[in-house]
């Protein structure tokens, strides 16, 4: 959920410079967005603990 907020914040800030006309900058952003999404899946990747479950 972490990044989907990440990135559905830069993509905000992008269409916010892209319709002020800095077409430029809201390019950077979307491709500093790229470049960090990439190094987050190499090193952010984990599985969550299972829990042991309860017998009743």
């Amino acid at each position: 959920m972490k990044r989907f907020i990440e990135r559905f914040e830069a993509m905000a800030m992008a269409v916010a410079f892209a319709e002020a006309g800095e077409w430029e900058t809201a390019q950077n952003i979307m491709k500093k967005q790229e470049k960090s999404v990439k190094n987050a899946k190499k090193t952010d990747i984990r599985k969550k603990d299972k829990r042991p479950r309860m017998h009743v």
